[in-house]
């Protein structure tokens, strides 16, 4: 029965280690909210992700596992509060072992508009979930 235990968890961490990474490649301005955070499971595996962004803000994030993702669209399941579009980051990384080059795998998030929602990821790498808040933007001071 251990036995069988140990081989479970090890190809369930095998399998959750699977999904390729995201990472945030830029920061928000002053003033402003942009804070990507893993959501780990027990074992310390990322499970998903979770963006807080303020209205108005943009973030770059690439999408990489063992090299660039490839064939990776990220959708928005309410348009109205997020947009995330493909983008060039003008940025070259190593792709596999063999040593050679490819040009990063990029998103722009944009926050438009206050509310909740969640972004999915879905590459040749595999897939992944944002849960997105977006923020009110700062009001001026009078």
């Amino acid at each position: 029965m251990t036995r069988l235990a140990l081989s479970l968890l090890s190809l369930s961490l095998s399998v959750a280690a699977c999904d390729p990474a995201l990472t945030t490649q830029t920061a928000a301005p002053p003033g402003r909210t942009a804070l990507f955070e893993d959501v780990t499971g027990f074992w310390g595996t990322v499970q998903s992700y979770k963006l807080e962004i303020s209205q108005g803000t943009a973030i770059a994030v690439t999408c990489s596992r063992g090299g660039p993702c490839t064939d990776a669209a990220l959708t928005a399941d309410n348009p109205a509060l997020v947009d995330a579009r493909r983008a060039a980051l003008g940025t070259l990384v190593p792709n596999g072992l063999n040593g050679n080059l490819a040009t990063e795998s990029a998103f722009v998030i944009f926050g438009k508009a206050p509310g909740t929602t969640h972004l999915h990821l879905h590459a040749k790498q595999g897939d992944r979930d944002i849960a997105v808040t977006v923020v009110a933007q700062p009001q001026p001071r009078s």
